[in-house]
């Protein structure tokens, strides 16, 4: 199969995933924390600045920044965190050894672009 193919295929069971399944109810979209958080912060940073044009701006900036950093730490422990969990998974599968030092390397498919 190639590439494009099986990206394809790969993204249209997605679509098909999500549209069977949805979001469950009891976990919130992340979009959901990254709103509230945008709006806890928006009213502090109100209170703080005059109200100007080129302070409102400063301020979005500010939201801007914070709600990006934030966003990007958050998504970074959670990766970090599973990969993590991926490879004492890995270490529970192989029996607790490492004897090649390369027991947890999967062997990767490659793909040529024709």
């Amino acid at each position: 199969m190639n590439f494009v193919l099986h990206q394809f295929l790969v993204v249209a069971l997605a679509i098909v995933l999500d549209a069977i399944l949805g979001d469950p109810e009891f976990v919130p979209h992340p979009v959901v924390f990254m709103g509230k958080l945008v709006a806890f912060l928006e009213k502090k940073i109100r209170r703080r600045l005059p109200k100007t044009p080129r302070a409102e701006k400063i301020g979005g900036g500010i939201l801007w920044l914070i709600v990006a950093v934030f966003s990007a730490l958050f998504s970074f422990a959670i990766l970090f965190l599973l990969q993590k969990i991926s490879v004492i998974g890995a270490r529970i599968s192989v029996g607790g050894t490492m004897s090649s030092g390369n027991a947890f390397q999967k062997k990767q498919k490659t793909y040529t672009l024709h």
